[in-house]
């Protein structure tokens, strides 16, 4: 027997076998061929010395570049093919990168080993060209490292190393190097470039434009409300406050971004804000050299509590509120009642009921009669008539149902008979005949008069406890008593009595219609209610809101709107109305209130309507100031939000035991020409900075009139009477009173501005029946009139009220007029000013206006002068309070016939500057240490570099320098009244000695060779 054993554990696949088979014979042939012989002791030892010294290499030669890049970044590539090669969104990094692969491959062109017959060798390929030049930049990698970003990390990639032995290469490797570099030249540039965007952020972010602009409001609104306060400020807003403002927003933006600021603009700053804050000593001092006098001494570090003028002051700001009452508007509501017989509406709407009769019909109505039959043959029908007869009797029926809402004022019962004929006429030959039938029947009528009260006209619906009660509650009247007789005789006796009417409902013909029915009315009741309506009118004069005083100038803000609906929040709180009233008087008083009320809000709509035109004229006048509208004018006010008064460090950008410099040339940009010999980096002469700032709202006045909505400012309807009257009292303080010259012709035309107002106040009192004739009139005005006892005087007086006011008192004294009527008479007349003013011939011509104020002007400087060379600062203060301050200035938010709720005035600022350095030195605080002190500088200057090793240096770029631009809007608002707010020294356009053109620039600069950097 043979046994067979199945164990298939002991096969291997045949296909396995064959690949094991396969690969032992592949590696068995790799075993046996030709190979490299192995690298030997000196050939190894060579290329780990190399590698070695290539890390040096690559360390010095970063550190050397960046040293380079910083003294000459280059910030805008060149247009030639070498400067093609870098990107523009990361110019100076690629410049830097380009810099560290030719610092490195120099290096390492010194750096080998030599032993017996071996060699070994480090290299980078060369860049003859630009393909070359863009391969080599992307084999280095830079990037900030360390804490705070203040070291580099640098990364080269693929630096050969080559072995020969007498010169035959017997091994080469690759190799790439990264390591940390103690060079911050990143973190300089980084934040120089921080510092230069927040120079160019506009005023809505962070930067140069938002500070100078919150700098600005601060002295603008300091120095607005101190003219205000009629002091001496002739000029708000100067240059020479946007100078000092720039800078100080400089140094600020220096230690946010940079982590320091120039000591030296430091200290120049300290002196320019101490002289600046001074009074207007500046321009004939010579200030600004002295600045610069300052800005080039050796600095020093000024203590904190010496740098006046920078930070905000304590007075008000645009954030301040302003309350906004209802005002004139209350006055000229109660006009409107009047005009519109409104109180008269209001008792007619009260006193009177209406009146309707209802009817109810029972019974049967007589039968239709049978029709009359032919009397016999031959007889034609020729006519036929009906005929219906009622008689009514008394009777006591039930009452009629009373309809919803109405009640019964009287009621009455008829029996009525009715008796209807039928008859037919008849015709045969010459012979007539008649035929008739008839039927009877009987209604019972019931007939009542209802009545309701009338809506009240407004008034808030309530019933009236003694409406049938003669002489309860105010007035003692007769309230509705009356209305139930007068009811009945329109409705039953007017209409034939009481049968007739009773067949009429029975006929079905009774007129149910409503009829209004007026009642009596009480004594005196209007005047009552007009004096009602005094009180409640000096309630809602003072109904206010708040808004800040910035947005309120810049008509931001809409405050008659937000009065409106005030009002109309407290509407039932104002028409004071009780749940019952205990009168008809009372409830009449609640209906004057309600009408009273809706006509206030009326007017502040119609006010809020003007506000918007007004705002229409106001950005249109901002359109023409570059870089300026309503929202960057909005979201500059909102910078005027104070800091804490303790300034904070800035970023802490230090990093290790580095610190920053700021090393500036010019330190302090001043508005001052500087010259070589004063700064050195700069070529020749500039203007490191140049500013211009213009006054919306100021001479000539006729420039803005199409910008404003009956602003301050005239056009061919002249200029109004207040505003010529101001100037020709200045012109009375400086020119004097001469028959001749544009003061005797602005004399002129206001006098007879005067006349005509007050003859058109003559006409009111003529048809208000005060006076018998027009001599008593005159007269009249005359006394009341007479301390206004000069032509500006008097004007003014016309022009703000005044003078009404005492014409109104006047005739109540002589005429005995009651409470009411004087009112009545005082609105007619101030109504009456309003109009008056505004026509033509109460509005001096614009040009008369200019010329007088321009002699003002210049009688006041030359007597400014004059003064100045002879007695001390306080005699020019007193001469320009009496002339300059006089006159009118800035935009009086007070639309035609509506309250003067603030004066606004605005300053579209520009300001250029350029530094012809600026530089940050990073200090490590260890000369012993590589790149301890390392300077990075922007000038203009065109960076050169030799990338192709031919000798000749190649253009990579330009260092641009640091400047800017700013463009902002600062406007102030004073309170109404007195003079406004604005410039009225003449100079509405002020422009430094630079503008428009700030530094030398790289336009400015003589030829001049570039700078040696070929050195790494």
């Amino acid at each position: 027997m043979v046994a067979v054993i199945d164990d298939e554990r002991a096969r291997v696949p045949f296909s396995l076998v064959a690949a094991l088979l396969l690969v032992s014979s592949a590696t068995l042939a790799a075993s046996m061929g030709p190979r490299d012989p192995p690298t030997e002791p000196a050939v190894a030892t060579g290329l780990e010395r190399t590698t070695a010294e290539a890390q040096t290499a690559v360390r010095d030669g970063a550190l050397a570049a960046g040293e380079a890049a910083a003294r000459n970044p280059v910030i805008d590539p060149a247009n030639t093919s070498t400067g093609r090669v870098l990107n523009e969104s990361g110019t100076f990094r690629d410049a830097l990168r380009l810099r560290v692969y030719l610092a490195v491959r120099e290096r390492l062109s010194r750096v080998g080993y030599r032993r017996d017959e071996v060699r070994v060798t480090a290299s980078l390929p060369a860049t003859p060209n630009a393909s070359a030049l863009r391969a080599a930049k992307r084999r280095v990698d830079v990037e900030r490292a360390g804490e705070n970003g203040t070291a580099m990390r640098v990364r080269v990639e693929n630096v050969t190393l080559t072995a020969r032995r007498r010169g035959r290469v017997v091994a080469q490797r690759t190799a790439s190097t990264e390591m940390v570099v103690a060079t911050p030249v990143l973190a300089l540039h980084d934040r120089v470039a921080a510092y230069q965007r927040r120079l160019a952020a506009p005023v809505t972010d962070p930067g140069l434009s938002r500070r100078v602009t919150a700098q600005l409001y601060a002295v603008a609104w300091a120095r607005g409300y101190a003219q205000y306060g009629v002091l001496d400020v002739q000029n708000v807003v100067s240059n020479r406050h946007v100078s000092v403002a720039t800078n100080a927003a400089l140094l600020d933006l220096q230690r946010r971004t940079i982590g320091a600021s120039d000591a030296n603009g430091r200290r120049t700053l300290a002196v320019a804000a101490a002289r600046t804050g001074a009074r207007d000593a500046l321009a004939a001092t010579g200030q600004d050299t002295q600045i610069t006098d300052a800005m080039l001494d050796s600095p020093t570090e000024p203590p904190p509590e010496r740098i006046n003028g920078l930070d905000p002051p304590s007075g008000p700001g645009p954030e301040t509120e302003e309350t906004v009452a209802v005002g004139t508007s209350a006055e000229r509501a109660t006009l409107d009642l009047l005009d519109g017989d409104g109180i008269e509406a209001a008792v007619a709407s009260v006193y009177a009921a209406d009146a309707r009769l209802v009817a109810r019909v029972d019974g049967d109505g007589a039968p239709r009669p049978a029709r009359p039959e032919r009397p016999g043959e031959n007889w034609t029908l020729v006519d036929a008539d009906r005929d219906v007869i009622r008689s009514a009797t008394d009777a006591t029926p039930d009452s009629p149902a009373t309809p919803d809402g109405w009640h019964r004022l009287d009621a009455f019962g008829r029996t009525v008979r009715v008796e209807r004929t039928r008859t037919r006429t008849w015709q045969r030959g010459d012979e007539t005949r008649t035929t008739a039938t008839s039927a009877s029947g009987r209604h019972t009528v019931s007939v009542a008069v209802v009545g309701r009260h009338a809506n009240g006209g407004g008034a808030p619906p309530g019933s009236i406890t003694t409406a049938h009660e003669r002489g309860a509650g105010s007035l003692d009247g007769p309230n509705l008593a009356d209305v139930r007789g007068r009811a009945v005789d329109r409705l039953v006796e007017s209409r034939g009595g009481r049968d007739a009417v009773a067949r009429r409902a029975a006929s079905g013909s009774l007129d149910g219609d409503p009829v209004r029915i007026a009642a009596e009315r009480p004594a005196g009741i209007r005047d009552w209610l007009y004096e009602d309506l005094i009180d409640l009118r000096g309630e809602v004069r003072n109904v206010s809101v708040t808004v800040e005083r910035g947005r309120l100038g810049t008509l931001e803000a809409d405050p008659a709107s937000e009065l409106a609906e005030r009002v109309r929040e407290r509407r039932e709180a104002l028409v004071d109305a009780p749940e019952r009233y205990d009168s008809a008087a009372a409830k009449a008083r609640a209906a004057a209130r309600a009408r009273y009320l809706d006509r206030v809000v009326e007017r502040l709509e119609e006010r809020a309507r003007a506000r918007g035109d007004q705002a229409e004229g106001f950005s249109s006048r901002l359109t023409g100031m570059q870089g300026v509208s309503a929202r960057t004018l909005a979201a500059g006010m909102r910078t005027t939000r104070r800091p804490p008064a303790t300034r904070q460090p800035a970023v802490d950008g230090s990093g290790g035991d580095v610190r920053f410099q700021v090393d500036a040339a010019p330190s302090y940009l001043t508005l001052a020409e500087l010259s070589h010999e004063q700064v050195p980096s700069i070529e020749g002469t500039a203007h490191p900075l140049a500013a211009r700032n213009r006054n919306a709202f100021a001479l000539p006045y006729g420039e803005a009139s199409v910008a404003v909505v009956d602003g301050l400012f005239g056009g061919s309807e002249g200029v109004r009477l207040s505003t010529a009257a101001r100037t020709l009292r200045a012109a009375n303080a400086t020119v004097g009173e001469g028959d001749a010259g544009p003061r005797a012709d602005l004399a002129r035309a206001v006098a007879d501005a005067n006349v005509h107002v007050e003859r058109r106040l003559r006409g009111r009192l003529a048809a208000s029946g005060i006076g018998t004739d027009p001599a008593e009139r005159r007269a009249l005005v005359r006394a009341a009139t007479a301390e206004w006892d000069s032509v500006p005087a008097r004007a003014l007086a016309l022009s703000n009220g005044s003078a009404t006011a005492a014409i109104a008192r006047r005739a109540a004294d002589e005429r005995g007029l009651s409470d009411a009527a004087a009112d009545r008479l005082r609105l007619r007349l101030d109504e009456t000013r309003r109009e008056a003013l505004s026509e033509s011939a109460a509005r001096p011509q614009t040009a008369a206006v200019n010329e007088t104020r321009r002699a003002v002007q210049s009688a006041a400087d030359g007597t400014v002068e004059q003064v100045a060379n002879e007695t001390v600062g306080r005699e020019v203060g007193r001469l320009a309070n009496e002339s300059l301050d006089g006159l009118p200035s800035g935009l009086p938010l007070a639309p035609p016939a509506y309250p003067w709720v603030a004066t606004t005035n605005l300053w579209h600022v520009q300001v250029r500057g350029e530094y012809a350095r600026f530089g940050i030195r990073a200090d490590r605080g260890n000369p012993t240490t590589p790149g301890a002190d390392t300077v990075y500088a922007r000038d203009g200057d065109p960076v050169m570099l030799d990338v192709d090793g031919d000798g000749d240096r190649e253009r990579l770029g330009r260092s641009t320098r640091v400047r800017f631009e700013v463009s902002t809007a600062i406007a102030v608002v004073v309170p109404p009244g007195r003079t406004g707010v604005g410039d009225v020294d003449g100079v509405r356009d002020e422009r430094s000695a630079g503008w428009p053109d700030a530094g030398g620039g790289e336009r400015n600069r003589s030829a001049k060779s570039a700078r040696r950097d070929g050195d790494l």
